[in-house]
């Protein structure tokens, strides 16, 4: 018989396969509730900034109005948070020229020190009672 790259039945010469053992079943999973798990911006850029590699974090509105942030001291949030609409708006106008849809994370590298920038689609808030 041919060597082929596709599954074929058995050789009736084979011996049978082992009878498989039957899943252990397992009682209800206890489920995920992540509207008790909300992290707040503080807690995400610090746990962000936490990360091997990772040399500071920031969160901005769209606007580019700063929500919080933990970068180096020799930076300024605010100026940085001020600019990510202006660097997206100009590379998003590039890529829609190019036809390629619209931008939705950057990465580039200035000196030696590589950034990595997201956007993400909506911020959710609820009300604390």
């Amino acid at each position: 018989m041919a060597d082929t790259n596709y599954y074929t039945r058995k050789m009736a010469s084979e011996a049978p396969a082992e009878e498989a053992v039957p899943a252990v079943k397992r009682g209800p999973s206890p489920g995920t509730s992540f509207l008790q798990r909300y992290a707040t911006p503080n807690e995400i850029v610090s746990k962000a900034a936490t990360l091997d590699g990772v040399g500071g974090a920031l969160i901005a509105l769209p606007d580019g109005l700063l929500v919080a942030s933990k970068i180096p001291a020799d930076m300024n949030a605010d100026t940085l948070a001020a600019f990510l609409p202006q660097i997206f708006g100009r590379v998003t106008q590039a890529t829609r020229e190019l036809r390629m849809g619209d931008l939705n994370n950057l990465n580039f590298t200035v000196g030696n020190i590589p950034w990595k920038i997201f956007r993400v689609g909506a911020i959710t808030s609820r009300r604390l009672e």
